[in-house]
């Protein structure tokens, strides 16, 4: 994982590519496109099979170092309460806010 590496300042790139029709035959281009195995994993179909999700991580990935120490210290300050919502932030709380993000936001579930 991004965090076990200290890597923070990433963001969660969300692809939705509908088809109205199932015999388009985009459909299977697009997903054949990424069925390659290294993408498996970030590639997914609607269970109506008219949508198609890519996922990935985009971004900078930079080290949490001294300098990102500083900086969130700094924005500790200036932004007081809110500092929680700022990028330079310690690694495990980057990836804990990233993941409940997608939790609560992208990946609804039935109840």
């Amino acid at each position: 994982m991004l965090r076990e590496v200290s890597v923070m300042d990433y963001s969660l790139l969300l692809i939705i590519i509908h088809f109205p029709r199932q015999d388009d035959p985009d459909y299977q281009h697009i997903f054949n496109l990424f069925g390659d195995p290294k993408y498996a994993r970030r590639i997914f179909k609607s269970h109506n099979k008219k949508y198609i999700y890519i996922l990935g991580i985009i971004d900078y990935l930079q080290k949490f170092n001294v300098a990102k120490f500083f900086e969130n210290k700094y924005k500790s300050i200036v932004y007081g309460n809110e500092i929680k919502y700022v990028s330079a932030v310690d690694p495990m709380i980057y990836s804990d806010r990233m993941f409940e993000f997608a939790k609560n936001y992208i990946f609804i579930s039935k109840k």
